[in-house]
């Protein structure tokens, strides 16, 4: 695949934020079985394109933009306590702009590890996803595991019977892997009928 240039590569994070907001209960779906929590399986695929062979700064940038629409809309529901009155809407804006650096480093590292490496393969990129979720998940650094994408298999009970052997990160593994997957198959030309090797 042809490289991208940055503005196509932040329209490819928003769009992957909000195809991750779809697989959630959020404010376009309010339900606890959303009819878009399979979108899940793929819904990283933009997000993992956009950052094939970007800079590390603007790779960490287009993390950050990916988060903020992710949590942002998955935490709709934040902005409109009525307990907190005015401050909700900076409450909620805290809160995002916070998580979102966990995306943000996320972006940067990914960047940073395949500029200078090409062995920084598919599953040290789900490694690297799991790490910082658990760690934005543990006190005190995080202590706030909502939205942990493993979550969006909670209307499948025969998923979600995986996580009784590896927890809902080895399903979060499972979820990146595969997705990351495919995003280097198409900027690879997998798709096209080029032959590479698998990395």
């Amino acid at each position: 695949m042809k490289k991208l240039n940055f503005p196509a590569r932040l329209c490819l994070c928003l769009f992957s934020g909000f195809l991750v907001c779809l697989s959630f209960p959020s404010f376009l779906d309010k339900s606890l079985t959303p009819w878009g929590a399979p979108l899940i399986w793929v819904a990283l695929v933009p997000f993992f394109i956009a950052l094939e062979r970007a800079e590390p700064v603007p790779g960490a940038l287009l993390g950050w933009v990916f988060g903020f629409v992710y949590l942002g809309g998955i935490l709709y529901w934040i902005a409109f306590l009525q307990e907190a009155q005015n401050l909700s809407g900076l409450a909620w804006a805290s809160l995002v702009l916070y998580l979102s650096l966990y995306f943000l480093l996320f972006g940067g590292i990914a960047s940073f590890a395949r500029k200078y490496s090409d062995r920084f393969s598919v599953l040290w990129m789900a490694f690297l996803w799991i790490t910082l979720e658990q760690v934005r998940g543990t006190w005190p650094f995080g202590g706030f595991p909502w939205g942990q994408l493993g979550y969006a298999c909670a209307p499948y009970p025969a998923i979600l019977s995986f996580t009784s052997y590896f927890g809902v990160l080895g399903l979060t593994f499972l979820m990146v892997w595969f997705n990351a997957m495919v995003a280097r198959g198409i900027d690879r030309g997998w798709f096209q009928g080029e032959t590479r090797n698998l990395r």
